[in-house]
């Protein structure tokens, strides 16, 4: 890793943290269309005239968003409709240089294996302790690019 990616890396990282607590604020059991709706007190007539749509496609719309089978085109639509912004993020569940590391260290210790076989059956050894071999392969597997 070079050190542009490393500071893109950081940025990122901290982007994610400042999103962790969005999972669960933006759930809401009956989907946003139909509270942000009816707490602006619009009838789905009034919503479904907006949108050029019938009042049962409405109904219909209101129930896929809250079942999460809605596009993101169409939520797009209503969220413009009812002037909203849309927001949409992949908030992952650790941060990207744990995810990184921990690859790496997976990766690592696999390849340590198979060379660990292959070394047993030529009656090779090696003196350096397992765990350091694990973290020198690993950042070189980092360095490289190569974690996958």
């Amino acid at each position: 890793m070079n050190i542009y990616q490393g500071l893109k890396l950081a940025q990122v990282d901290r982007k994610i943290r400042e999103l962790k607590g969005f999972k669960e604020a933006s759930q809401v059991s009956d989907g946003w269309v139909r509270l942000i709706r009816k707490i602006l007190g619009m009838s789905l007539n009034t919503l479904s005239d907006k949108l050029g749509i019938d009042q049962s496609t409405l109904t219909r719309l209101e129930n896929r968003e809250a079942n999460k089978k809605i596009t993101l085109e169409k939520l797009e639509e209503v969220a413009n409709t009812l002037d909203c912004d849309l927001v949409y993020a992949l908030v992952p569940k650790t941060t990207f240089k744990e995810k990184i590391e921990s690859q790496a260290t997976f990766k690592a210790k696999k390849l340590l294996e198979k060379a660990g076989v292959h070394m047993e059956l030529e009656n090779q050894s090696v003196l350096m302790p397992y765990s350091e071999r694990v973290n020198i392969l690993k950042e070189k597997l980092i360095k490289n690019g190569d974690i996958w």
